[in-house]
């Protein structure tokens, strides 16, 4: 895809680069849950739009890090705790990402979808070889290439180059049409087929991950970072596209809102009146931006002030803009303000 020519400011000819990275919070800089995950099989993210998934693999802890390549300030850091060196066929480890249709229109062409490129920073003191794999949902395809990290705790930048298939184009709509995934490990489940190898194919387990991956769970001394993470249409990988951390924020609150707390026991702080005797608390949060679909909505089940009883709690009036929520008090309790936390998710 040829790039159109501006002037800069020395009337030098250069690319009009633009907007080209697909990806949201490539560089790690966003983490609203602030969580450390450690498990043996579970899920969760540990940056936010980064699904991390571990099973039967011995336990791994996940963190936003400090550690990262000169030009960004932060990475994710996936650390073996407890090792397994004997991996059972269902065994996974691995971090992905999902794309909402909308978002991916510049990748469809008048028939299929656009030869596109991944590139990214990353480091291991495991040497080896690793799996990026592709799913295409709306279409039911796959597609994998490997990596090769050949000197241990060194950063460095990989780029991988995916072709471009005519099987259909991906839909203009705010559900999951694209998934990314960074395997560390893998059981025979998905290394048993015939490996994609940078070749379309239909969306098949057994063929998702080189035989040759790693198993970055057979040392409590293993770890892998991750960073500058960036998708763009074409053969070409350009330099990261940096953004705001405002902008990567509100890209992110898209999917997940959590209020930040201003009281010492954690909780988000709102006040609140009631009407008459019936003790109804209530008040309306609203999003700061517009979030993909009605979200779920978590609230704590005992909001606390000075004497508040709080006998049920529940969210009503639900959009993808705000959330009202209400709290029914006991009769005897007369206080007009109360700290609760809530949390909201739209995650594909």
């Amino acid at each position: 895809m040829p790039l159109s020519k501006i002037q800069d400011v020395d009337n030098q000819v250069v690319p009009n680069l633009g907007r080209r990275n697909l990806i949201i919070n490539g560089s790690m800089m966003i983490d609203q849950r602030n969580d450390t995950l450690e498990f043996s099989a579970s899920s969760g993210y540990p940056c936010d739009r980064w699904y991390v998934g571990t099973n039967a693999i011995g336990t791994f802890e996940y963190t936003q890090s400090t550690d990262a390549p000169a030009g960004f300030g932060n990475s994710m850091k996936i650390q073996c705790t407890a090792a397994d060196t004997s991996l059972d066929s269902g065994s996974y480890n691995y971090i992905m990402h999902k794309l909402e249709g909308n978002a991916l229109q510049s990748m469809n062409s008048t028939n299929g979808i656009v030869e596109h490129t991944i590139s990214f920073y990353a480091k291991s003191s495991k040497t080896g070889v690793y799996t990026v794999n592709l799913r295409d949902e709306d279409n039911g395809l796959g597609n994998s290439k490997t990596f090769t990290i050949s000197t241990a705790n060194t950063w460095e930048r990989y780029t991988l180059t995916f072709p471009a298939h005519s099987s259909g184009k991906l839909d203009n709509d705010n559900l999951s049409s694209y998934r990314l995934y960074w395997w560390m490990a893998s059981g025979s489940t998905q290394t048993s087929g015939t490996f994609y190898n940078g070749t379309w194919g239909a969306h098949t387990n057994a063929n998702r991950v080189s035989s040759s991956n790693v198993n970055l769970g057979d040392s409590i001394s293993n770890n892998f970072y991750i960073t500058g993470i960036q998708m763009e249409v074409g053969n070409k990988a350009t330099d990261f596209e940096h953004r705001s951390f405002a902008e990567e924020l509100r890209g992110c609150q898209r999917y997940y809102f959590e209020p930040q707390s201003f009281n010492a026991s954690g909780r988000y702080g709102i006040w609140q009146g009631y009407t008459n005797n019936t003790k109804n608390y209530n008040t309306t949060i609203y999003f700061p931006v517009s979030m993909r679909a009605h979200p779920s909505v978590v609230t704590t089940t005992t909001p606390t002030d000075h004497n508040f009883d709080a006998t049920s709690g529940q969210a009503v009036t639900m959009t993808e803009q705000s959330v009202r929520v209400y709290y029914t008090a006991n009769a005897t309790d007369n206080d007009s303000y109360y700290y609760f936390s809530c949390k909201a998710t739209a995650e594909l």
